[in-house]
């Protein structure tokens, strides 16, 4: 994930994404 684009950058540094990444909080 180099992608500064990535989908999981943008949430880790709190940015609006395309979708709610809903992955990411049934991974916490």
């Amino acid at each position: 994930m180099t992608d500064p684009n990535h989908p999981f950058l943008a949430a880790c540094r709190r940015e609006k994404t395309p979708y709610t990444p809903v992955w990411l909080m049934r991974q916490a």
